[in-house]
């Protein structure tokens, strides 16, 4: 019980999910299915909205484009998700007060006062988004012209402000 109580104290100091590699907080993954396409995936925690969900995985599409070569992305499809789940808490018992009184004579007593905590279940809700992309520079024949072309430098700049993201990165695609 203290583990668990430990643990949702350090999540709600924690905030929402970060834009990072995916962990036990959340965050994105990616794969790609050929050179110029990908999936993205951002997972939030309970403190993560849907809208930062997805806006955090339309940045990192944006971000593996820019630092693969590509000027634009393409949205081809696209879901999002609450994801619930809970935990139930088990019944425990925990001194509450107490104290020790020990006088000179040597005859003292101990007064401890304990508290039984019922079992409480614990609800969970949990954005997830998935985008699939294509990266290019001039718009392929094979996209439809309803589909929309987003420029990725802009939303890499965009979204990296309005999230703080201030890094770069320089991988080729694939790793």
């Amino acid at each position: 019980m203290r583990k668990l109580l430990i643990c949702l104290i350090l999540c709600a100091a924690a905030g929402c999910t970060g834009y990072h590699a995916q962990d036990w907080t959340g965050g994105y993954t990616e794969t790609w299915l050929r050179e110029d396409a990908l999936v993205v995936r951002f997972y939030g925690n309970a403190y993560t909205s849907m809208e930062r969900a997805e806006e955090l995985a339309l940045l990192r599409a944006a971000e593996l484009a820019v630092s693969n070569g590509y000027a634009n992305i393409a949205l081809m499809t696209g879901t999002s998700y609450i994801d619930v789940s809970q935990y139930r808490t088990g019944g425990d018992y925990y001194q509450t007060q107490g104290y020790v009184y020990l006088p000179p004579s040597g005859s003292g007593h101990v007064n401890l006062t304990t508290q039984y905590v019922e079992p409480t279940t614990i609800t969970y809700h949990r954005p997830c988004t998935m985008i699939g992309v294509r990266c290019f520079d001039d718009r392929p024949d094979d996209i439809r012209e309803d589909v929309p072309i987003l420029s990725a430098a802009f939303i890499q700049d965009s979204l990296g402000r309005k999230y703080d993201v201030k890094r770069l990165l320089t991988s080729a695609h694939g790793q």
